[in-house]
């Protein structure tokens, strides 16, 4: 949907400046006699080819463009451990997600549990070295709630903070019995966090035009509750504590020189 809107958008407004244009480089001068019909019809005969002419050029040239911007980078590579940094108030444990989120074409997925007492947290990260047809961080393939995802009975927006940066990131819920999950993901691209798929997208489009560094990845942070208002608070409480230990993501740090 992201993709579908965005490229559209940009597509659109392509075709239509190249028309404008068609249109501003043929117009005759205002003190020029049109009122003829013969003069009129010949200056208007062109105009409609050379229009189509431009759009098709126009058109054919994005495609060529986008299908140069999908070939792999020069230099992209994986890490070899989790590019990701949490402070000590929380430690690893070995508590496996009974619901593991899956990233649709990622080059690596990392999994991890963490702990400061009262609250586990499960981690999990989806790493892609390049975006390409198939591997985007903005995707509905995406399955965040893991291969048997319980029913989705809520969604919002929730302002959050991870690293050295604030932002707004999605907020899932799922299941409705005595047993709840509340999840919440956002995307890493050109090196800062943001949890808006169109703000995703744009980003990544800067980097492919610009050949600034491709790796991208989506983080998405859960943790069970029972179904009570009060424990659904708690639970949101601890994923902001948790957000806010979070570093940035570094691929530079624990890059390999593996290709995808």
């Amino acid at each position: 949907g992201a993709d579908h809107l965005l490229y559209g958008w940009l597509l659109f407004a392509l075709v239509l400046a190249g028309m404008i244009a068609v249109a501003v480089a043929m117009r005759e001068p205002a003190d020029q006699d049109n009122s003829s019909p013969t003069r009129m019809s010949r200056a208007a005969a062109p105009t409609f080819p050379i229009a189509a002419l431009a759009s098709l050029l126009l058109i054919l040239s994005v495609r060529a463009g986008a299908a140069t911007l999908e070939n792999q980078p020069a230099g992209a590579a994986i890490p070899t451990t989790m590019p990701l940094s949490i402070r000590t108030s929380w430690t690893p444990v070995a508590t496996e997600d009974p619901s593991p989120a899956i990233f649709a074409g990622a080059d690596r997925i990392w999994y991890q549990a963490y702990s400061d007492g009262p609250t586990t947290i499960h981690l999990s990260l989806g790493y892609f070295s390049f975006e390409r047809p198939g591997a985007e961080i903005a995707s509905s393939s995406h399955r965040l709630a893991g291969p048997n995802p319980r029913q989705q009975t809520g969604e919002r927006w929730e302002q959050t903070g991870a690293g050295r940066e604030t932002f707004s990131a999605r907020e899932l819920i799922f299941g409705a019995a005595n047993k709840r999950r509340l999840l919440r993901y956002w995307f890493w691209v050109d090196g800062r966090y943001t949890g808006n798929p169109y703000l995703a997208k744009l980003l990544q489009l800067k980097v492919k035009l610009l050949h600034a560094p491709s790796a991208a990845a989506v983080v998405s942070i859960s943790t069970d509750y029972d179904a009570t208002a009060a424990e659904e608070l708690t639970a949101a409480a601890a994923l902001d504590r948790f957000a806010r230990d979070l570093g940035e993501v570094d691929a530079m740090q624990h890059e390999a020189r593996e290709r995808p």
